[in-house]
Formats: C-alpha cells, sequence, structure tokens
C-alpha cells in the first residue's frame, strides 16, 4: 500500500490527487481495498446488485477501464465513477451527486483551479 500510494499517478488530469498517504489511509481504512496484481492496481469499490461503485484506482499507471473490469470477480452491469473519468472512461455522463453529510462542503485550492468550468470530483480517499 505504502508502494502504491507513494508511486501513484493521478487518476485524472481534471482532478487527480498524489501524496496523500495519511488522508487516503484515514479514509479507507475501514473499507475493504482490493488488490490486482497483475496490474499492480489497488482499487477502491463496492459491488452490489450487479452495479459497481470506483471510489479511487491506485496504480503507478492508470489501468484501462475494461482491464479492470476483467478483474471483477462477478458481472457488472452499472457503473459510477466517483471521481474525474478523463482517464479511465472519457465517454462518461457526469451526474450532480450530494455526499451524505451534513453542511456545506468546500474545496481549498491553493494557486489557479484546473478544473474550473469542468464537472469534477475528488476521489473519496482524498477528502478531508
Amino acid at each position: 500500500l505504502q508502494r502504491l500510494l507513494q508511486t501513484r499517478a493521478p487518476v485524472s488530469r481534471v482532478v487527480g490527487v498524489v501524496d496523500e498517504t495519511a488522508i487516503f489511509c484515514f479514509n479507507e481504512s475501514a473499507r475493504p481495498l482490493h488488490y490486482a496484481a497483475e496490474l499492480d492496481t489497488l482499487v477502491c469499490m463496492e459491488l452490489e446488485n450487479k452495479h459497481l461503485k470506483l471510489f479511487d484506482v491506485v496504480s503507478p499507471c492508470i489501468p484501462s477501464l475494461d482491464a479492470l473490469l476483467k478483474r471483477i470477480p462477478a458481472p457488472v452491469e452499472e457503473i459510477a465513477l466517483h471521481f474525474s473519468p478523463d482517464l479511465l472512461f472519457p465517454e462518461a455522463l457526469a451526474t450532480p451527486y450530494i455526499f451524505d453529510h451534513d453542511g456545506p462542503s468546500y474545496l481549498m485550492v491553493r494557486g489557479p483551479l484546473a478544473a474550473e468550468g469542468h464537472p469534477f470530483t475528488l476521489p473519496r480517499s482524498a477528502r478531508a
């Protein structure tokens, strides 16, 4: 895990994070993590009733969506990407999503926000 987090590629060119090991471990420590050895990739996901929710992909090189799906041990009919999809599936339709917490959400940015004007979300593992 430490090696993958230190060498990870951003999951998106729009909004992708690197060097967030502490936040990742805090956010994902109580959730199952799935490792695809052939891809040297860690996947944060949930699969329920053929509905796959992808929350983050941690890898030195982001694999294709097809490569990831081949390693899911159950049939998948619907996929929800909970991060900006430009590297994994650029044709994905962006839909608004309200997080399940109380109060407003804020994004802290230093410098210009490259994603301004584009739909985006941070991976669950990077939210503080």
